[in-house]
């Protein structure tokens, strides 16, 4: 069962560690760091959300099952619309996604996930398993070291997928070497896919 995520709040705190919020944090917390805590399924439905422009899907892992030999279905998931957030103004989720597409595009730190012909938007990151002084990590034992990550969708406006990739304990260079690469992979073999689909007339 998956655990659940943090998002941490001033009473969060006050529980945890007896201690008070200090103004400091809300903008540390609001940009991933500091205490949060998400498993790469909830980091998917937080990305493909923005990509959505505010609607939340229930993500599931299994989308048909077939009879192998009558071709009969079993068992097809509907697709599900939890809920669609009011807070944020259409606009400026927009303007969020093409922030995220730049990322993406010669220069930005994901350029490595860059699909030709197709928009891609992401984020470059590091999850940190452990405190650690950035100084002095050479002789940090593999199990401690941060993980590089790299959260993507595509296309950057009405996406059609999310994509994202950690890479354990990394120790190529961060997200925007070990993450985002293997992503831009996978994204690029999606629209492949899709491009071959469309030639064979298939819609669903």
């Amino acid at each position: 069962m998956e655990r659940p995520g943090l998002v941490p709040t001033a009473e969060w705190k006050l529980k945890r560690f007896k201690d008070k919020w200090q103004a400091g944090e809300t903008p540390s917390i609001s940009i991933g760091q500091g205490y949060n805590l998400m498993t790469p399924m909830q980091m998917a439905v937080l990305y493909s959300t923005i990509g959505n422009s505010g609607k939340v899907w229930k993500p599931h892992y299994v989308k048909r099952i077939l009879n192998s030999q009558t071709g009969e279905t079993f068992f097809e998931s509907e697709p599900e619309l939890l809920f669609e957030t009011k807070i944020i103004d259409p606009e400026t989720f927009f303007l969020i996604q093409s922030y995220l597409e730049a990322v993406v595009e010669p220069g930005g730190t994901g350029h490595r996930a860059n699909v030709k012909g197709k928009s891609v938007a992401g984020k470059t990151g590091t999850v940190q398993v452990v405190g650690l002084n950035k100084y002095r990590t050479k002789n940090v034992s593999m199990k401690w070291r941060e993980h590089a990550m790299f959260a993507s969708f595509s296309p950057a406006h009405n996406p059609q997928i999310a994509v994202i990739v950690v890479s354990q304990n990394d120790k190529i260079g961060g997200g925007g070497k070990a993450a985002a690469p293997i992503a831009g992979k996978v994204l690029e073999r999606f629209w492949q896919l899709e491009a071959e689909r469309e030639k064979l007339g298939i819609t669903e």
